[in-house]
């Protein structure tokens, strides 16, 4: 591991973070937004004393970690995307996730039909023929509360808005964006776009892996973050902090 690295991981941990409506968040009952969502990364950030820190997020956390430093560039000293995007939803997002939201609201637990959902969209061809594992990770969807998962993809697949114009505003903080090449719900092309649209952004895609690459594949994942800090300049300085 580079010293650069060892210093950020002392003085400015990664952090996974939970959107609202996850973990142990009050369930969502109102449509969010990714303003909402920056801002309450920052509140995180006041409560463990943190400055500044690297934002690592996938799917929906990697579009956060797109527009939170043309945010707040000044509590950011990069951040990676992995899985999202920046466009409106196509048509049939729209259908889709209306659909999925109308019936998971109808629930008071998740129904087994939210776990096919799942599988469907986020399992590849080869973590279904290769990664077992993976696809019984899944079935965590079922310990979710149904009506907060309804108002999420109310919020981000439904109601997000087009943040390419919003990116072009990030000048100072690296950005890491990486797709997977078997992401069926936002595919490389619309990764790369999002990408291209941030002038510091550097763009990787990871083979053989579909939507949630931080789980199924994580030794990729971790490669390119470490060689993507490893050769930031501005963590270079963290040296023998």
């Amino acid at each position: 591991m580079a010293p650069a690295v060892r210093a950020l991981r002392r003085h400015a941990p990664r952090r996974a973070h939970r959107q609202p409506g996850h973990g142990k968040s009050d369930a969502l009952r109102r449509i969010i937004d990714l303003k909402e969502c920056a801002d309450a990364l920052v509140q995180i950030q006041d409560a463990l004393g943190i400055d500044k820190a690297v934002l690592i997020g996938n799917s929906w956390g990697g579009m956060l970690a797109g527009v939170f430093p043309a945010y707040h560039p000044d509590r950011a000293l990069a951040t990676i995307g992995i899985n999202c995007t920046a466009s409106l939803p196509t048509t049939f997002e729209s259908i889709w996730a209306t659909a999925l939201s109308g019936y998971l609201s109808l629930n008071s637990k998740m129904p087994a039909l939210a776990l096919r959902a799942a599988r469907g969209a986020f399992a590849g061809p080869t973590a279904e023929a290769e990664r077992p594992e993976f696809v019984d990770y899944l079935s965590v969807i079922l310990r979710n509360d149904p009506k907060s998962v309804a108002w999420a993809l109310r919020s981000i697949l439904i109601g997000r808005r087009d943040e390419h114009r919003l990116l072009a505003t990030i000048t100072d903080v690296p950005v890491l964006i990486i797709a997977g090449e078997e992401d069926s719900q936002f595919p490389v092309h619309v990764v790369r776009r999002m990408a291209d649209a941030i002038p510091t952004a550097t763009f990787k895609v990871l083979l053989h892996t579909g939507h949630l690459a931080a789980r199924e594949n994580p030794e990729a994942v971790n490669a390119e973050i470490d060689a993507f800090l490893a050769g930031l300049p501005a963590l270079s300085a963290l040296e023998g902090v």
